[in-house]
């Protein structure tokens, strides 16, 4: 009995041994496989590594997005990197073009993290960006209309473009196939018609067989801000830009949110200085839009945002930009401060300036004075170029004349605007109602250089005039109607039209029953002392 229990425990221990062993070479075999597959991967990590580095510095990646260089361009002076979240560029370039805009930036230097798998799908991802050395340029896109050269100069060069832009090129007209025309001839014309139109040809430009690189930069935060060149208006200083953006050429474009704080710079237009050590604040969201179907200023409804200005205003000389003639202004430094939202294009804010020593000259005169504007916008409506600043106030103060005069005492003048509006594509772009509290007539009848009877100049001594009058400025137009002023016992009504080369107005000054009428047409002007009431209510003014 002992000897057969041993037999069957050494039975038992031959059955194990061969399962233990099977077990301990499953154990090596999968140690194996583990190890070779973590080898192989580690092979293919230092491969992709080896790969991505050349790819950076052979310039691989500039060959994948410069399709089509007229659109898109890429460029950088170096890059190297071994893993992707962690590569070094300098000189990084970037410019772009679509049919509203032409841009460009450059930044010094940067470190950025991209998505190697998103290049598979034909798309440019930079997740991460820390950068410094900004210099930033974008450019509207002309009218074919737009001449006018000092615009030209004043718009930012972006290296590989023309220094002027090109004109945005307008949709050809719908193309038919043959089928289309056969069935517009055969159907009635009530149905032809009504037909909806076919869907516009593509612009000239645009080339569909190519596939375009999507850009995009998901988080981006730039320190060196050095310049920020927009159209006509550029900042010089230094800032900070935080934000992102998608960009698909002729397909989609999106920004933000976005932040840009600018700090201790010039402002300019073209070669006419705005601000001085001005801060310069802008948040904002532009919503993913279509450039083939949103052109120009359609696309501020997909801008909301708000932009804040304060500096040292360096004068009114830049207003000579959008002044057609007379008067030229210059001097007038002081302060400017803006506060402006803006809600799906749609802005309200407040612009404060206040300027010393602003000198206005005119081809018969000059003025001097000292200037504050309280302008109160509300709304600024940026897709029909038409603000909206009723409410605001504009005072004069220490004005005097340049040349000689009846009168040397400083004038001043208060003025409300219960209305006023200025929209860019009308010929009287400004257009305001005014009432007007002012020390006497004096800027009246200096402007008309007019030699008044003895007895009216006693307007030009009264203290306070109190009148109301409708302001038309436009192109080479300046417009002054129902102008009905007051002071004492004397009264002026009037009108006048200046658009190059005519000019005509009459006016009436009268005191119980005196009464003189002042006639202007062309270069020169008249006085009418028999009948002047008469005259005066005979003309198209005075009716009105």
């Amino acid at each position: 009995m002992l000897a057969e229990t041993r037999a069957g425990k050494m039975a038992k221990t031959s059955r194990k041994k061969p399962a233990a062993g099977r077990r301990g070479r499953t154990l090596r075999r999968a140690l194996w496989i583990v190890g070779g597959a973590l080898l192989l991967l580690l092979l293919l990590a230092c491969g992709a590594s080896v790969a991505l580095h050349r790819i950076l510095t052979t310039g691989k990646i500039r060959q994948w997005a410069n399709k089509d260089p007229g659109k898109l361009r890429i460029e950088y002076a170096s890059a190297s990197g071994w893993v992707p979240w962690n590569i070094h560029v300098t000189g990084f370039e970037l410019r772009n073009r679509d049919r509203n805009v032409e841009f460009y930036f450059r930044l010094d230097d940067a470190q950025v993290s991209f998505s190697i798998f998103a290049l598979l799908s034909h798309e440019l991802r930079f997740t991460r960006v820390r950068g410094s050395g900004l210099d930033y340029r974008l450019r509207l896109r002309p009218d074919p209309a737009l001449k006018a050269e000092d615009h030209f100069a004043a718009l930012p060069p972006i290296p590989g473009f023309p220094d002027r832009p090109l004109v945005a090129p307008e949709d050809p007209p719908a193309q038919k196939s043959e089928a289309g025309k056969k069935a517009d001839r055969s159907a009635p014309a009530s149905k032809a018609a009504s037909a909806p139109a076919p869907p516009p040809a593509s612009a000239p430009e645009e080339d569909r067989s190519s596939r375009p690189f999507r850009l995009k930069f998901d988080d981006l935060h730039i320190d060196g801000v050095r310049q920020v060149w927009i159209d006509i208006y550029r900042y010089r200083g230094s800032g900070t830009l935080d934000g992102s953006f998608d960009l698909l050429p002729r397909r989609h474009a999106q920004v933000g949110p976005a932040h840009l704080a600018l700090s201790g710079g010039d402002l300019t237009l073209g070669k006419h200085a705005i601000a001085r050590r001005a801060d310069f604040e802008v948040n904002a969201v532009i919503a993913q839009f279509d450039p083939r179907s949103v052109h120009g200023n359609a696309v501020w409804p997909f801008i909301t945002g708000k932009v804040r200005l304060e500096g040292r205003l360096a004068g009114l000389e830049f207003l000579n930009y959008f002044i057609d003639g007379e008067p030229r202004l210059s001097g007038g430094g002081g302060t400017v401060r803006l506060a402006l939202a803006v809600e799906k294009g749609i802005g309200k804010g407040s612009l404060a300036l206040a300027s010393k020593g602003v000198h206005a000259r005119y081809a018969k005169s000059d003025l001097r004075s000292d200037a504050a504007f309280r302008i109160k916008i509300d709304p600024w409506t940026f897709a029909k170029d038409r603000i909206d600043f009723s409410g605001s106030h504009i005072e004069l103060t220490h004005a005097a004349e340049g040349g000689t005069g009846p009168d040397s005492r400083d004038w001043w003048g208060k003025f409300d605007l219960p209305s006023a509006d200025i929209q860019s594509n009308r010929p009287a772009v400004l257009q305001t109602r005014v009432s007007l509290n002012c020390r006497d007539a004096r800027p009246l009848f200096t402007l008309f250089d007019t030699d008044l009877p003895g007895w009216a100049r006693g307007i030009l001594k009264l203290e306070g005039i109190e009148a109301t009058a409708r302001f038309a400025v436009g192109k080479s137009l300046l417009e002054i109607d129902t102008l009905d002023a007051k002071g004492g016992s004397f009264r002026i009504r009037g009108h006048y039209r200046a658009k190059k080369p005519a000019k005509t107005g009459a006016f009436l000054v009268e005191t119980g029953v005196l009464a003189v009428g002042l006639e202007i047409e062309g270069p020169s002007s008249k006085l009418k002392l028999l009948g002047a009431k008469s005259w005066y209510e005979g003309t198209e003014g005075g009716r009105r």
